[in-house]
């Protein structure tokens, strides 16, 4: 009982210190998108919706339904649902783009072996039966790039709760003179 007692307190703990990690992300990524200026070619934002209605067809016919008919029998119009989505692709390209910016400005990089890892630990999460299936789709060129993006925008990330916590404050061209020890983001506590 004390041993079960003990896990759930680490657990509880694990989990405080996720939401909190969430939180600092968050409010760090506010504060820079506020503060940039952030442009980038309609055609990206109109792919990413393309993406995205093709990801809602795919649940749709999951789920046994014509997507066409789907849309009809809840008094959709394609362009409406497009439409609706661009708000949260334009925010998450905004925030893809910085964190890009920010990962290119740091000079960070992503190994072949990193990759590796990462895709060894996603398929452990797989049942025995499934993990070769999922070995051959995480492996293929597009995750591979996928999972590197992923791997380098949490690398930024992680720089940018560095920066938040007043850990890493300098980033390449800043002035050193103009920093305080210990200087934050305005991240409230």
């Amino acid at each position: 009982m004390a041993a079960l007692e003990a896990q759930v307190r680490q657990d509880l703990r694990a989990a405080e210190e996720r939401q909190e990690r969430e939180r600092i992300e968050g409010e760090a990524l506010d504060v820079v998108l506020a503060q940039a200026a952030i442009e980038y070619p309609d055609v990206m934002a109109s792919e990413e919706i393309r993406h995205e209605l093709l990801h809602l067809a795919e649940n749709v016919e999951q789920q046994g339904f014509k997507f066409d008919r789907w849309l009809e029998q809840n008094h959709l119009k394609l362009d409406a649902v497009a439409a609706n989505m661009r708000p949260t692709v334009d925010a998450r390209l905004r925030r893809q783009l910085v964190l890009m910016n920010l990962a290119e400005r740091e000079g960070f990089s992503v190994e072949r072996e990193e990759i590796d890892a990462a895709i060894e630990e996603e398929v452990a999460r797989y049942k025995d039966d499934s993990k070769a299936q999922a070995r051959q789709s995480l492996t293929s060129e597009n995750a591979r790039l996928n999972i590197g993006v992923r791997l380098l925008q949490g690398k930024a990330l992680d720089k940018l709760v560095s920066i938040a916590r007043g850990e890493g404050v300098l980033l390449p061209g800043d002035d050193a003179s103009d920093v305080k020890p210990n200087q934050r983001l305005a991240i409230s506590d």
